[in-house]
C-alpha cells in the first residue's frame, strides 16, 4: 500500500465521515419531542443516541488508524531520505586504506597463486607430512566490477 491509496482512503473517510454527521445531525434536530398544540410551538432536538455515537466514533477511529499509516509511512520515506543523504556525502576510503581489490575469490586468488603452482607442480604437497606454500598475497574479494 503507497502513501497515495491511504491518502484516498482517508478522503473517502472523511467524507463518509462528514455524510454520518450530517445524517446524525438532521436526525437529531428533526425530532419532534412534543407535537404542536394550540398554545404551543412544536419542540424538536434530542442529543445522539448511543449507537449514533458509537458509529462516530468508529468512523473517526477508522480515519485515526489510516492518518497513523500515512504518518509511519512518511516518517520511514524521511528516515530513508536522511540516510541516503548521508550516505550520498559520505566519499568512498581511498584504495590505499581498503587495498586492492580483485575480482576472484580468495581461494582461486591462493590457488592459482606462483607459489602454490610451484608447490604442486614440483609435488611437494604429496609427501604424507606438512607442508607450506609459503606466503600467499590474497586481497577482498571486489564486488563491484
Amino acid at each position: 500500500m503507497t502513501i497515495a491509496q491511504l491518502e484516498a482512503d482517508l478522503r473517502a473517510k472523511k467524507t463518509a465521515i462528514q455524510a454520518l454527521i450530517a445524517k446524525t445531525t438532521a436526525a437529531c434536530t428533526s425530532h419532534v419531542v412534543r407535537a404542536a398544540t394550540a398554545t404551543e410551538p412544536e419542540v424538536r432536538g434530542r442529543m445522539m443516541t448511543v449507537e449514533e455515537k458509537a458509529a462516530l466514533d468508529a468512523a473517526c477511529a477508522e480515519g485515526e488508524a489510516i492518518q497513523a499509516r500515512i504518518d509511519a509511512m512518511r516518517g520511514d520515506a524521511e528516515l530513508l531520505d536522511r540516510v541516503n543523504r548521508l550516505r550520498d556525502t559520505v566519499a568512498p576510503a581511498p584504495a590505499a586504506i581498503t587495498g586492492p581489490r580483485d575480482l576472484r575469490s580468495l581461494g582461486a586468488q591462493f590457488t592459482e597463486s606462483a607459489q602454490f603452482r610451484n608447490l604442486v607442480a614440483n609435488r611437494l604437497h604429496r609427501g604424507g607430512s606438512a607442508w607450506s606454500s609459503g606466503a600467499i598475497e590474497c586481497f577482498a574479494p571486489s564486488m563491484h566490477a
